[in-house]
């Protein structure tokens, strides 16, 4: 029974994750290729743009970014 509750929660972290993704390459911070770190000021128009656009809680969406 707990394999199929992790299995929802893979499914359910899944989707907070292409959304912040989406969103920092419609804002433009995905940078250049070897850039590994992002920026708070990026982080944050990122988190403003999920909680915008597409209706996310301020908290999922800074728990989706911390996770990219």
């Amino acid at each position: 029974m707990h394999r199929k509750a992790r299995d929802g929660n893979k499914e359910a972290n899944t989707k907070p994750k292409r959304l912040l993704a989406d969103a920092m390459l419609t804002i433009g911070i995905e940078g250049s290729p070897g850039k590994e770190m992002v920026t708070l000021a990026e982080k944050r128009k990122a988190v403003a743009h999920l909680v915008d656009a597409h209706g996310m809680s301020e908290r999922r969406a800074r728990k989706a970014a911390a996770a990219a």
